[in-house]
This record gives structure tokens, C-alpha cells and sequence, in this order.
């Protein structure tokens, strides 16, 4: 889906990841949906390579507070959270080469999911930061 906040495109061989969600590209629930779909689609698919990248003047600001609140008061943080540990683990075991496009800010999600990666490719001025400990998780 073109409007989603994580889509895959295809450039011949090379599967496209992309993260779009404006201005901050922030990991909604939207977001972690598209991403897992995408992370499962790759592994199905006969992509020779992966490059996840972003749009917009920063890669992510990370997760949306608001998700926090909301996994918090469902109870629901444990399984939310686990899924992207395990999307970070079905995405580290791709037999494919995997490289992050890295620019501007990178925090939280963005920056673990970027890792998960063979290679992060970041320019000059791109900026990598885990913030939970400010945030007291």
C-alpha cells in the first residue's frame, strides 16, 4: 500500500523497506503492522537483497509515546514489544544481505531494527541514540 507507514517496494532483485510516516516517522501501530508484514514478505520472496531505508529530513524519532500508553493500559507491552524482537530476529536471519540507509536522527525502534541489518550505511550527519533510559523504561 503506497499510503502505508512501512512499505515494500521492489528494484529488480533488491526488496525496498521503506519508512514513511511524516514528520517524525515515528513507530506507530500502523507502522509495527506494515513492518512485520513487509519482514515476512522478504523472507518469502526471492529477493537477492534488502535495504531498509526512510523518507523525510530524519529517519525515525522512534516509538510514539502514545503507543507506550496504550500497550500500558491494555496490557499488552510484553506481547507488542516481543513481536519486534522477533521481527528483529526473522529480519537478522534473512540469507540475504541486508543494509540500513541511515540519515538524520535514528532513535529507539528504528535504530534496533537498523541493526538487525548486515550493514548500516549512515551519512555525516546521521544521529543514533537509544532514549528508554531517559524515558524510564
Amino acid at each position: 500500500m503506497a499510503d502505508a507507514p512501512v512499505r515494500l517496494e521492489r528494484d529488480g532483485n533488491v526488496a525496498v523497506m521503506i519508512l514513511s510516516n511524516p514528520p517524525l516517522n515515528l513507530f506507530t501501530e500502523a507502522a509495527w503492522t506494515g513492518l512485520i508484514d513487509c519482514v515476512e514478505e522478504i523472507a518469502a520472496s526471492d529477493a537477492r537483497a534488502m535495504v531498509w531505508r526512510a523518507e523525510g529530513e530524519i529517519f525515525t524519532g522512534g516509538v510514539d509515546v502514545e503507543e507506550f500508553k496504550k500497550a500500558r493500559e491494555a496490557g499488552t507491552a510484553a506481547e507488542s514489544f516481543g513481536a519486534l524482537i522477533e521481527t528483529a530476529r526473522k529480519l537478522e536471519s534473512l540469507e540475504i544481505p541486508t543494509i540500513a540507509l541511515v540519515h538524520g536522527l535514528c532513535l529507539t525502534a528504528g535504530l534496533e531494527i537498523s541493526l538487525a541489518c548486515d550493514m548500516i550505511w549512515a551519512t555525516e550527519n546521521a544521529r543514533f541514540g537509544l532514549v528508554e533510559a531517559v524515558v524510564g523504561l
